[in-house]
């Protein structure tokens, strides 16, 4: 937070403080190939999913050396080397992408996990609906 009061953090900066316990919790859970979504307050998701600490703040600074090579910036880290495939910005954004990532797993004949992060929004959204349904119909 110090970081970007200072300034050396542009644009948006949403932290996910006081959702650790729920980050750390769930990624323990999870192998370096099993996949994550995150959401817009996912600066805590990909470290507890393994992700090199000099790389996110990097990412998150705007810096070349970050893990989306600076572009991708605060809402949008992503590191497929730990298994983590997005995070959004949109509401219920994740969800369609972890229903996809689950149902990749299923075709390639893996028993590779997808986790997906959300809010309590989220459920309102239609993306949630129609996500849990074709996981259902798919069997993920």
């Amino acid at each position: 937070m110090r970081q970007f009061k200072g300034g050396k953090i542009p644009g948006p900066f949403h932290a996910s403080m006081g959702q650790e316990a729920a980050i750390v919790g769930s990624c323990l859970a999870l192998r370096i190939d099993d996949a994550m979504t995150g959401t817009h307050r996912s600066h805590g998701h990909p470290i507890g999913k393994g992700a090199h600490l000099d790389a996110l703040m990097a990412e998150v600074m705007g810096k070349e050396g970050g893990i989306c090579k600076g572009r991708g910036g605060s809402m949008h880290l992503a590191d497929r080397s730990v298994g983590i495939i997005s995070e959004s910005a949109i509401v219920g954004g994740g969800i369609p992408l972890a229903t996809g990532c689950a149902f990749s797993a299923m075709v390639r004949g893996v028993d590779q996990v997808t986790l997906c992060f959300f809010g309590d929004g989220a459920v309102n959204q239609g993306t949630f609906h129609e996500s849990l349904n074709m996981a259902s119909l798919w069997k993920l």
